[in-house]
């Protein structure tokens, strides 16, 4: 368990951008438990925190290294960021890919939240990201089945009580 930790604390941005892509945690232990490290309670605040700032963000220029934010476009999805920060803030279960989806519009200088991009980008980046926060409304996992020829074919399948 110790190696797994390392491995997390070393590939952290690696191991987010796999589950913010889909992966599923389940397929590799490292990745499970990056997984149960954003949706602890503490990372999805620190998330939530991080996008209020975002929100109250005067946009007064400061000595700083941060790449500015793009306040056209932060206006323009300020209800569904609000929205991103409740679903984070809230007690109820939320899917690994939703809260790194939410992390990475923060950690990545090219989001659209400092990009200069169209405003419609933020406001779908973070629909996607408040979407995906829901683990009943996330799409099936792929489950590998057989042909009568023996080779795999990609089907979908719902998780179990769905």
């Amino acid at each position: 368990m110790a190696f797994h930790r390392l491995r997390v604390l070393l590939n952290r941005p690696a191991l987010d951008t796999r589950i913010a892509d889909g992966e599923s945690p389940s397929a590799d232990p490292t990745l499970a438990l990056r997984a149960n490290h954003l949706c602890s309670r503490r990372a999805r605040r620190r998330v939530a925190a991080g996008l209020e700032g975002v929100l109250t963000d005067d946009g007064r220029p400061g000595l700083s290294a941060a790449v500015p934010i793009d306040r056209r476009a932060v206006e323009a999805a300020r209800p569904y960021i609000a929205q991103l920060v409740e679903a984070l803030r809230s007690p109820a279960p939320v899917a690994p890919n939703g809260v790194a989806r939410a992390l990475r519009l923060l950690t990545d200088a090219c989001s659209p939240l400092y990009a200069p991009a169209e405003p419609p980008d933020l406001r779908h980046a973070a629909g996607q990201a408040l979407w995906e926060l829901d683990p009943v409304l996330r799409p099936p996992e792929p489950a590998a089945s057989l042909r009568s020829d023996d080779s795999q074919v990609a089907t979908w399948s719902r998780s179990p009580g769905l």
